[in-house]
């Protein structure tokens, strides 16, 4: 299967932030984005309620402002979610 690209935009802090916090978790920005295509295209919808998790996203605010960590945000996460990992998305590019 051949592979594609994907571009996003988005304030550089807050790539920089996830991309961090990726790394912490053994991930890069490109698996994350690939565990949650490979959700989206198993179950036709997002992990997440996506209504709760824009009011707190806006919350974090735009690059530029303070350096203090973002509030945590409680979004819920579908379980069969947490069970995939690298092994079910098949071969990187």
């Amino acid at each position: 299967m051949g592979s594609t690209m994907v571009t996003a935009r988005m304030p550089a802090e807050r790539k920089a932030r996830a991309t961090e916090a990726l790394k912490a978790l053994g991930h890069t920005p490109s698996s994350a984005i690939n565990l949650l295509f490979a959700y989206v295209a198993q179950y036709g919808r997002l992990p997440f309620d996506s209504e709760s998790a824009g009011a707190d996203a806006q919350a974090i605010g735009p690059a530029g402002d303070s350096p203090a960590p973002a509030p945590r945000m409680r979004v819920p996460i579908d379980p069969r979610f947490m069970g995939m990992s690298g092994a079910d998305l098949g071969p990187l590019p």
